[in-house]
Formats: structure tokens, sequence, C-alpha cells
């Protein structure tokens, strides 16, 4: 299917524009929100759809006169919508005409990045940022070079030279009779592959496409990537009708865009269909488990997917259950060597040494929590969005509310360490001979230390004089 609809297209390239060469393999799209053509060029209320017109412009139902002949007049007609086109193609289709051998000032074709106002450049502001075509036919540098076909192109920052017809500012330029010819005059303005072509029709041939070239500029600078088309004319000490019959726009397509733009639509319909391929098989998959699940269900599994914040909190509260837990048996076994007289001090005599480990074991695992703490919460800071505090909140309150069991812990702890050290260093009354003093804790142990190692001398010299019979 996507190969039948490449050959389509390459087919309607080939024969879109075929008379032109730098229009072969182009395809065209007629943009009617930026064309006028007669009849009926203007609706019931006398206004262009889609164009605004000021000055002395006059619409019919045929043609806009854009500026009468009557002397020191400007007229001119520019679209309403914003046009965005990489390439693009515009005919405009007009007739200039007068009574004297001379005539004054001209007309403009305007593609810029604003829509323009009534000026003094034939009937255009002065600084403009974008394209315009100027059909000059007033000689005011006395070089004999009017009528002419001018191109200027400018960022917006240059004024337009008057006195010297612009020519330090054109782009490029043909000489050309465009008033009182026998027919409309046609102009083509092509803008492609950057490169901007004018085509010119005299009006004198009567074959429709009998343009000639112009002007050809390969690289054509500051014209804007969206504009607005527009005309203008304007008159001076001399006077002339000018007339615009026809303008119309296309947008162009080139082949490589049309294969890009027909692959891209492959790609997301192949796309959509494995998207949907996976879906089904998702599904389906999702229904096997369920159904095997259901007839198996010592097969189930008892866990379900938790997030690395979540698995954190949720061990840091084991550690804190677990750590509550051994808090309770210690302070059991606290409250029972305490409370419980000579003969209980007597049977955990040996549990002073046992509590502390166990403290410092506590201890230990308490630092270690308030770490994971911290980390936790530094993490949390990070991914919690800076517009959103009362959501950063409620996402730390589990954090803060261990923290808090924490330091409370802490101080019980405190507590049963200050009650053992009482415990570990008052001894019972003098008759009570279950405190043992360290001396006597000292020799017994030099003692059993003297015994053991002796026995180990007198077994390794009996294991040497056995090996010397063999």
């Amino acid at each position: 299917m996507a190969s039948v609809k490449l050959l389509l297209l390459l087919l309607l390239a080939e024969g879109s524009f075929a008379t032109l060469p730098s229009m072969h393999h182009v395809h065209s799209k007629f943009e009617f929100r930026h064309s006028f053509k007669g009849p009926y060029l203007i609706n019931s209320n006398g206004v262009i759809p889609f164009w605004e017109f000021g000055g002395s412009a006059i619409p019919s139902e045929d043609q806009v006169r854009v500026c009468p002949s009557i002397k020191s007049r400007r007229g001119w007609v520019w679209t309403k919508e914003r046009f965005s086109s990489a390439n693009w193609m515009v005919d405009v289709t007009l007739r200039v005409t007068g009574r004297l051998k001379n005539g004054a000032d001209g007309m403009a074709i305007w593609f810029t990045a604003e829509r323009g106002s009534e000026g003094p450049v034939f009937g255009n502001v002065e600084w403009w940022h974008g394209m315009g075509v100027l059909l000059d036919s007033f000689d005011n540098d006395g070089l004999h070079d009017n009528p002419k076909i001018q191109l200027v192109l400018n960022d917006g920052t240059a004024m337009y030279e008057h006195g010297s017809d612009g020519l330090r500012q054109e782009g490029g330029s043909c000489l050309r009779d465009f008033r009182n010819r026998p027919n409309p005059v046609k102009l083509r303005i092509i803008y492609l592959r950057g490169a901007l072509e004018i085509w010119f029709h005299d009006g004198v041939s009567l074959v429709e496409d009998d343009y000639e070239l112009c002007l050809r500029v390969e690289d054509a600078q500051n014209i804007p990537r969206e504009g607005y088309f527009g005309v203008s004319a304007a008159t001076g000490g001399l006077s002339d009708d000018h007339d615009v019959l026809s303008f119309v726009t296309h947008t162009l397509t080139t082949l490589e865009a049309q294969q890009a733009e027909l692959q891209r639509k492959v790609d997301e319909e192949r796309a959509k269909e494995l998207h949907d391929q996976y879906s089904q098989m998702a599904a389906a998959f999702e229904e096997r488990k369920d159904t095997y699940y259901k007839e198996h269900p010592e097969s189930a599994p008892d866990w379900q997917y938790e997030m690395e914040v979540e698995q954190n909190i949720r061990v840091i509260l084991e550690m804190q259950a677990q750590l509550h837990n051994v808090i309770r048996e210690l302070s059991a076994k606290v409250d029972r060597a305490l409370g419980g007289g000579a003969v209980e001090r007597r049977e955990t005599g040996g549990t002073a040494g046992s509590f502390s480990s166990e403290l410092n074991q506590i201890k230990t695992t308490e630092s270690n929590i308030l770490h994971q703490l911290a980390d936790l919460r530094a993490a949390m800071d990070r991914s919690v969005p800076q517009g959103a505090p009362v959501a950063a909140s409620e996402q730390l309150q589990p954090v803060y509310e261990t923290k808090t069991l924490v330091q409370q812990n802490r101080q019980l702890l405190q507590s049963i360490e200050s009650h053992l050290q009482t415990f570990s260093t008052h001894c019972p009354p003098s008759g009570d001979s279950s405190c043992l003093s360290p001396w006597v804790f000292a020799v017994v142990t030099v003692t059993q230390l003297v015994a053991v190692v002796g026995y180990l001398i007198y077994r390794q010299r009996q294991e040497l004089s056995a090996k010397k019979f063999f």
C-alpha cells in the first residue's frame, strides 16, 4: 500500500509545473486564504475575503485598483492571516496603464514578517523585514534603467534609498517594460530550497505559461519563515492606474519532502500497528497469568512492586520495630536486675557486660537509621517539585515520624544506660559475696592462664618424646 501511494505521488509530482526547470518534481497546493481573483473578488459588503485594503485602493468584482491615476496617492492590500511555508509560489496578474510616455511611481509585491502599512516606498513603509519585488516605473537616479523589476531583501534595519532607486540594496533586477501592455502582465515568484526566482510574462504572447526568467538569487537572505503577503502602489508628480487582477498563492512540496512525509506516515502506521499488537499480547498474557494463579493459588507471588522510597521507608520501619523489641527486652532485664534482690543479682551478675554490648549495638543501629533517614530525606527533597510544598511535607511525614521515634529511643537508652551504670558500680553489703573484686578476678584469670599454658607445654613435650621411637 505504501509503495502505491509513493508511485502516485511521484506521478503527480512529475506532472506539476513541468514547463519551468526549477519546478521539476514539485507538487503545489493552492492557498485560498492568501489568494484573490475575479470574478466575485469581493463579497456583498465590498470586502475581499481574508484580505484588508486601505489608502486609495478600490476593490471591484474582477480586480483591485491599488492606486488610481491621481497624483500623490498611495494604496495597499495585505493578507489578514500569517502565511507559513518553507517553499512557496505566487502568481500575480497585474496591469499598469497611463496616458503619458512616462509614469510614476510604481507597484510592489511584498512578503514580510509583519503586515505593512502606508508609507513612501511604493505605498509601504521604508523599513521592512522580508522581500520586496519593486516594479519601478520612474527613473529617480537618471540612469535610464526604468521601468525595471527589482528585488530588495531587507532585514528591517536598512532604510530604502529613494535617490538611487535602491541600487545598492537590490539583490537583482531586470529591465522589463510592464506599462501599457496589450494584455495583463504576469509575475511568478518562486521561493524553493532557499533560492528565489522571478519569472516574467510580458503580456504580448497569448501562450499562458510563456514566462522568461527575470532574476534568480541562489541563497536568498532575510526571507522570513512566516509572514504576510501584500501589494502596494503609489503615484507622484506623474500617475498611472495600478491594477491587480489576481493574486494566487501556492505552497510547494519537493520530492524529498514528499518522500519524508510519506515515510513518516508509514512509520506512524507501523508504530501504531506494533503498539496494538503489543497491547493485545500483554492483555492475553495478563489473562493467562490470572487464570493460572486461580488454578494454582500456591504459585501466586506474595510481593508487589514498590518504589525505592517506599522500600527504604519499609526497611527503616522494620529496623525500628526490631529496635523497639530489643529495648523492651533490655528494659525488662534491667527491671529484674534492679528490683530482684541479692539472689537475682547473683543470678544476673554477668549481665552488665551483655547489657553494655547490647546497648552499643543498639546505638550503632540507631546511628545507621539516622544516617539513612537523612539520605532518604535529601533524596525525597530532590524528587519533590519546587512548586508543591504541601505535597512535599506530606511525603516526608513518615520520615519525620520515624526520626522522632529514634530520638525517643535514644532517650530511653540513655535512661537504661544510667541504670546499668548504677547497677554495675554499686556492690552489695559486705555480708554478701556476690560482688567480685577486680583483684580477685585478675588473680583467678592469671592462674587459669598459667595452668593452660603449662598444660600445653607438657603435652608438646610428650608428643616429641613419643616421636623418637619411630
